[in-house]
């Protein structure tokens, strides 16, 4: 697919360095370059969808007693120790 775009010369000279650099050619260079930007704000999305999830949920007051008599029947009921 072509696709024009419209960049800073000191980023088109980056890139034409780094093309020239890696033996590649410049179009492999920003296809890359746009690819993983393309991957990293995926991710930064889910994770701040997920974000959003988990800072919304509220811990629940008495978890940590339940856990702690639940620890404490384990220990009870085992010969070893926990």
């Amino acid at each position: 697919m072509r696709l024009t775009v419209t960049v800073p010369d000191d980023v088109a000279d980056q890139a034409r360095q780094l093309a020239a650099d890696t033996d590649r050619s410049v179009s492999s260079v920003v296809a890359e370059a746009i690819a993983d930007h393309v991957t990293a704000e995926r991710r930064r999305r889910a994770f701040g969808a997920i974000d959003a999830l988990v800072g919304s949920a509220a811990p629940d007051p008495d978890a940590a007693a339940q856990f702690d008599a639940e620890l404490d029947a384990l220990r009870a009921g085992s010969d070893r120790e926990l």
